[in-house]
């Protein structure tokens, strides 16, 4: 955090976009200084450490009820929709990476903003409408790969999602609906995120001598790397998640994946699968890997636990209910010590 405030700062001093350490991520600065300048002009305020909590604390409020509205879009059930937010908004990974700044909550809202917008874009009719949305999408994709590189994980669910609304199997051939998958469509969500990430990069990519020297450089200052799909990180790793969610959560995650075979929903089970399991396997195999580093994760696990509490409530509402309840506070239970030491820490009252 300290590093982030130090871009933000000398990039209103000198005018020109600072980096943060590792990837840079020119796209948190680029939010918190737009933040930032405002409240210098405004109150005369010599650091960024409100602007950066502002952000933080506007993208993790926003990344709630984008998470009730593409589940609500996804599943068409208000209740998977309800409950997904009340579980994601209390996992304990969530309020320990909110309640302080750092750019997970950012990428999260934006990442559920583009995923909603791309997905949107198959609905409408108009070709207008349709191109302003993949714009749209594209841009805020860059935005969120700039900011965290992993998020370009998200275009997996899309991808999953966007293709099968769009292809049909028919007495052995393939059919595709050219009104949804086409060249321009393609080039409308790519040339945004490739815009947004080489405008946002290049002033590094000019100091470090091209794209070359700035992946030798990224290489010199970030973490040792991918250790492999299964080793030491994968059960730490999996520890931080069942920590978070609880025996209970990873049964009623279960049960969701049953509850989406039963309504026929394979292709949504595919995507949030996929979308849970490449941000995993890839950041909870870094070394050395931190539990912040499974946040993206969170989002299809807590609609999978809504999806299974939502199969015991289609049988046994009260148990259903008492489910819920019982994840809620104790996800939330999990987390209230640290929370309470981080508000003792932040100061005396007045």
């Amino acid at each position: 955090s300290g590093f982030d405030l130090l871009a933000v700062e000398n990039t209103i001093k000198t005018g020109n976009l600072q980096y943060s350490y590792g990837w840079g991520s020119p796209g948190m600065v680029i939010l918190v200084s737009m933040v930032y300048f405002l409240q210098h002009i405004i109150t005369g305020a010599m650091s960024a450490e409100f602007a950066y909590d502002f952000v933080n604390i506007l993208s993790a409020s926003l990344a709630v009820p984008f998470v009730f509205i593409l589940t609500k879009y996804l599943t068409k059930d208000r209740i998977v929709s309800i409950l997904s937010a009340l579980f994601f908004c209390v996992m304990p990974i969530w309020l320990a990476i909110t309640t302080y700044p750092k750019t997970h909550a950012m990428t999260i809202a934006i990442g559920l903003a583009a995923i909603y917008l791309f997905l949107r874009s198959r609905d409408v009719k108009s070709t207008r409408n349709q191109a302003l949305l993949l714009i749209s999408s594209g841009t805020l994709t860059g935005l969120a790969i700039t900011i965290r590189p992993f998020s370009a994980f998200y275009m997996l669910p899309m991808a999953i999602i966007y293709l099968s609304s769009a292809m049909n199997y028919e007495n052995k051939k393939f059919y595709m609906d050219r009104r949804i998958i086409n060249i321009k469509n393609v080039l409308l969500f790519f040339i945004p995120i490739f815009l947004v990430w080489y405008v946002l990069f290049f002033a590094r990519l000019e100091s470090a001598g091209g794209f070359m020297g700035f992946k030798t450089q990224l290489a010199h200052e970030q973490r040792q790397g991918w250790q492999g799909m299964f080793n030491g990180q994968t059960r730490l790793s999996f520890g931080y998640l069942t920590t978070t969610m609880g025996w209970i959560g990873w049964i009623m995650a279960s049960l969701g994946i049953l509850y989406g075979v039963l309504k026929k929903k394979k292709v949504l089970l595919l995507a949030l699968v996929i979308w849970g399991a490449s941000f995993f396997f890839y950041l909870g195999n870094l070394l050395p890997t931190e539990a912040r580093f499974l946040t993206d994760a969170l989002v299809p696990l807590a609609i999978l636990m809504a999806m299974g509490v939502r199969l015991i409530y289609a049988n046994q509402k009260y148990f259903g209910a008492a489910f819920a309840l019982f994840l809620i506070i104790s996800m939330f239970m999990t987390i209230q010590p640290l929370i309470k030491d981080r508000s003792d820490y932040s100061g005396p009252r007045g």
